[in-house]
């Protein structure tokens, strides 16, 4: 080993015990140049902290500190090529391929460098180039043939952010979840993550609650912490819509500490459409509460929007208003369908109302009509119970009364006994209340006795006790049903005798001119003291021979004299069946205590005579 440069002699002898016979050979001479070049290499990177992409810069310096020159200088670079792209060299002589760069020769004292640039690829670690540099002139510092840098390749992350809604399109008051995905598609951990949020409450979106604690329902973030490369969490909130007729939009945006590779993912927003809401009010009234059969009924709807947007579509439909007895006249608007009963409004603004008036003219009796009326949107309605209602109608009943009033006989001789039928029907179509026949007395009759098969019979009798006025109070009567009186009377004085008489109910009556008849009988004198030929078999009125047994009274109240049966409901006053006998209603007198008369003896005689008769028919 040589300790010094430059020649140096390497002198050599040989010898033995033995003795040499030529020592001119014994000893030699070798004289060397010694060179030795002490090269030393330096590597800076230009940047200390990168991040994937970034263009790193290294330097690569040869210096030789002699004391010869170092020839066929020899550098090579070593890194990993996955992580540091080559990019280019300063210096046309760098072999990219074995990463080596030829130096033919380095003069004592010269220095030399060669800039390689390197594209970072790499994160999360540091990255170091090596680099040695060795030539064929002897180095005896080896320490310093040797060198690296390093630059330190931050972690980098790439977060993304979805937010996605439950329900679309919604309606004021609904529940709506939004999700919100925040993942790491990154290739390191991302730190301190956070996520924010839109404020929800200037949105008109009440926060019900969260599906992660962490989410701050005030300030309306979430403190994620950490994300692994190649996770992700969800939030889910839940909120409710108050506000109407607008779309909605939420924003999210997530930050992290660490570097990312692509900033454009980090924010996302959801819109949601929130329908336009109304609340539609119908009220229906008729004109009248209680009508009757034939009267005009005016309805008036009225349709309200009380919501706070406009109402689409309107549209008003009636119960079949003919199939309840109503005819439809006009109405005053001409959007009203006369067939179907519908109402086309078509849009209706936020606080207003229209209105719809229909003539209908009442074709029933004795029913109650309700009227149906609703309305319908293809606008979201807040409250659809009020786009319901009705109105009732009470629709009278109505009967048809019609009254005759006959006499037996005519003419009537003087004294003689003249009946009078008074027949009262209800010719409907609903049943009579209260139904009641006036009739005047004359004066020149004396009432003597009388039968009905219906209700009962009031007399009014003068100062003198003269009846004047007869009231029969029938009652009810159904429909179709009839009712009969019979008064016997005795003619007192000689002319032509009317006898009037008048019918009504406390049902409307739909027509008044049959309520009214009377009859008309001649009273004359017997001259020939015969009995009259219309004469039936009355009972003589005499002080010697009176028989009421002998007064046709089945003549007036045959058995089948209406035909009334149970089936129809009528109700048959006059007769019922007991050991096969007729009984007849009562036969009332007159109250004669008070009555004027030239025969008040006899009278009493005849009125007890004929409730004796009674007596012994009904028995």
């Amino acid at each position: 080993q040589t300790n010094k440069t430059g020649l140096i002699d390497y002198p050599v002898n040989v010898s033995s015990i033995e003795e040499d016979s030529n020592l001119t050979n014994n000893i030699d001479n070798k004289t060397i140049r010694v060179l030795m070049a002490d090269l030393a290499i330096t590597v800076n990177a230009s940047d200390e902290i990168v991040k994937p992409g970034d263009i790193v810069n290294w330097t690569i310096t040869v210096v030789n500190n002699g004391p010869n020159n170092a020839s066929k200088v020899l550098v090579l670079l070593d890194y990993f090529d996955e992580e540091l792209i080559y990019l280019n060299s300063s210096n046309a002589t760098f072999n990219q391929t074995e990463n080596k760069w030829e130096i033919p020769s380095l003069l004592v004292g010269d220095e030399i460098s060669i800039e390689i640039s390197t594209k970072v690829n790499s994160s999360d670690k540091p990255l170091i180039l090596n680099a040695n540099v060795s030539s064929d002139t002897y180095d005896p510092i080896e320490s310093n043939n040797h060198d690296s840098d390093s630059v330190d390749a931050l972690p980098i992350c790439d977060l993304i952010t979805k937010v996605s809604v439950s329900e679309n399109p919604v309606n004021k008051d609904d529940l709506v979840d939004w999700t919100i995905v925040v993942s790491n598609d990154g290739p390191d951990d991302a730190a301190d993550v956070i996520l924010s949020l839109s404020d929800l409450e200037s949105l008109d979106l009440i926060v019900l609650n969260a599906s992660d604690d962490s989410f701050d329902l005030e300030d309306y973030e979430w403190i994620i912490g950490n994300l692994d490369s190649g996770d992700n969490v969800s939030l889910i909130i839940t909120t409710r819509v108050n506000k109407s007729d607008d779309t909605i939009t939420v924003i999210a945006n997530v930050e992290t500490s660490t570097l990312e590779s692509d900033y454009e993912n980090n924010i996302d927003n959801e819109s949601v459409l929130i329908n336009p809401i109304c609340d539609l009010i119908i009220d229906i009234e008729a004109s009248n509460e209680t009508v009757s059969y034939g009267d005009i009924v005016d309805w008036t709807i009225v349709v309200s929007n009380d919501g706070p947007d406009d109402a689409s579509n309107v549209s008003v439909s009636l119960s079949d208003l003919e199939s309840l007895g109503l005819i439809v006249l006009n109405s005053s608007d001409d959007s009203f369908d006369l067939d179907n009963y519908e109402w086309l409004i078509g849009d209706l603004g936020s606080g207003d109302s229209v209105s719809l008036n229909i003539s209908t003219k009442a074709n029933r009796s004795n029913e109650n009509v309700t009227v149906l009326a609703d309305v319908e949107t293809s606008t979201y309605e807040s409250d659809k119970e009020n786009n319901h209602d009705n109105d009732t109608l009470e629709i009278l009943p109505i009967c048809d009364i019609s009254v005759t009033k006959i006499a037996d006989k005519n003419p009537v001789y003087l004294d003689d006994v003249v009946n009078w039928i008074i027949n009262v029907t209800n010719n409907g179509p609903d049943k009579a209340s209260e139904v009641i026949v006036n009739g005047s007395f004359p004066e020149s009759l004396e009432f003597i006795i009388y039968e009905l098969t219906k209700g009962e019979l009031e007399s009014i009798a003068d100062d003198d006790g003269n009846v004047v006025e007869l009231i029969w109070k029938v009652g009810d009567l159904e429909s179709k049903e009839s009712a009969l009186l019979v008064i016997s009377s005795k003619a007192l004085e000689e002319g032509e005798v009317v006898n009037s008489v008048s019918a009504n109910s406390s049902t409307p009556d739909m027509n008044q001119s049959n309520n009214l008849d009377s009859a008309t009988v001649d009273v004359i004198l017997n001259e020939s003291d015969e009995d009259n030929p219309d004469d039936k078999g009355n009972p003589k009125d005499s002080e010697d021979d009176v028989d009421y047994d002998d007064f046709p009274w089945d003549d007036y109240f045959p058995e089948d004299l209406f035909g009334n049966n149970e089936e129809n409901g009528s109700q048959k006053h006059l007769d019922s069946k007991s050991n096969g006998e007729h009984i007849k209603s009562s036969k009332k007198p007159i109250d004669i205590s008070k009555k004027k008369t030239g025969y008040p003896f006899v009278l009493a005689i005849l009125s007890l005579f004929a409730l004796f008769s009674l007596a012994f028919r009904k028995n």
